[in-house]
């Protein structure tokens, strides 16, 4: 829930990996909320490689994930 451009810059700043206390490498996984289309795309253009794009309402999403978790 932030601005096109807020979120943008924290999808490039993101990792695509963690390496683990053991060693090994696993994948950060980043999910993006928008109602436009445009910046889901617009991440995965400029790199993002592990985002996912929903788009849908920032509300109606906070809504389904918080019934989805029982709260």
């Amino acid at each position: 829930m932030a601005t096109m451009l807020h979120s943008i810059a924290v999808g490039n700043m993101t990792p695509s990996y963690r390496v683990m206390a053991d060693g090994t490498v696993r994948q950060v996984y980043f999910y993006c909320v928008d109602i436009s289309e445009f910046t889901v795309n617009k991440l995965s253009d400029r790199g993002s490689l592990s985002t996912r794009g929903i788009i849908t309402n920032a509300q109606d999403f906070i809504v389904t994930l918080s019934k989805g978790l029982g709260l």
